[in-house]
């Protein structure tokens, strides 16, 4: 492999920005859970709850629970 500088400047960079968004995220660790829409989105949701299946895999990308659709979140 050819390790120029510039090629470590590159690493260099990805590495910090690793570091600074790890360092962000991290605090989410110590939230705990709201209760304006946790509840019905994932402790009370029971395509949740009942875990990842080809069933509510489909669900997902397909259903409007709760009046919203946003299968990535």
């Amino acid at each position: 492999m050819d390790y120029t500088p510039r090629k470590y400047y590159v690493l260099l960079i990805c590495l910090a920005l690793m570091l600074v968004t790890a360092a962000v995220f991290c605090q989410v660790c110590t939230y705990d859970f709201v209760n304006y829409d946790d509840p019905t989105y994932v402790s009370e949701n029971p395509n949740v709850q009942a875990g990842i299946t080809p069933k509510t895999i489909k669900w997902a990308f397909t259903a409007g629970y709760a009046a919203n659709w946003h299968p990535l979140t």
